[in-house]
């Protein structure tokens, strides 16, 4: 399951948009970097690398619905 979610966010809409603007941005600072392509290359490389491994831990981790008590009031009044 984690692999097939994995997959399904391993390229969306947009990345590549958002890392160019900021390769861009890096570039107009003057620093030193790869050329795009190259750059843009190794960062899907090690995206494949981890995301899978980071999603599968995320979806472990996160508390079921019925477990979430975001409504539950704290008693600010009492003192320990």
């Amino acid at each position: 399951m984690a692999r097939g979610r994995a997959a399904e966010l391993a390229d969306r809409p947009g990345d590549e948009a958002r890392f160019r603007a900021t390769y861009q941005r890096l570039e107009r600072l003057a620093l030193p970097l790869h050329p795009f392509e190259q750059a843009w290359s190794d960062l899907r490389r090690l995206r494949a690398a981890y995301r899978p491994e980071l999603v599968a831990a995320t979806e472990l981790l996160l508390v079921p619905l019925e477990f979430r008590h975001q409504t539950a009031r704290l008693d600010g009044s009492r003192s320990d």
